[in-house]
């Protein structure tokens, strides 16, 4: 929802249709305005994700430290995204 609202938003100001983005804007500006952070979140999870993975494929680090590592990187992930929550 939050991807079509920007992307409507983005391709009305493509097409240089500016007034109507304009409206688009003031319509949907939470919804807008929230998108900026989503995607912000979704990155820093996916970074989050891939560290999870190098240490999931390390042949050299014990299972003990593997499960302590991946433990503190869901705990960050949990962290991540409860920051969007609304307050």
């Amino acid at each position: 929802m939050l991807e079509q609202a920007y992307g409507t938003y983005r391709q009305l100001l493509k097409e240089g249709r500016r007034v109507e983005a304009q409206e688009f804007f003031d319509d949907n500006r939470e919804k807008i305005g929230r998108y900026k952070s989503v995607e912000a979140i979704k990155r820093a999870e996916a970074q989050i994700n891939e560290a999870i993975r190098m240490i999931e494929r390390n042949k050299t680090m014990s299972p003990d430290v593997k499960r302590e590592r991946i433990q503190r990187l869901q705990e960050s992930k949990t962290r991540v995204a409860k920051s969007l929550a609304p307050k």
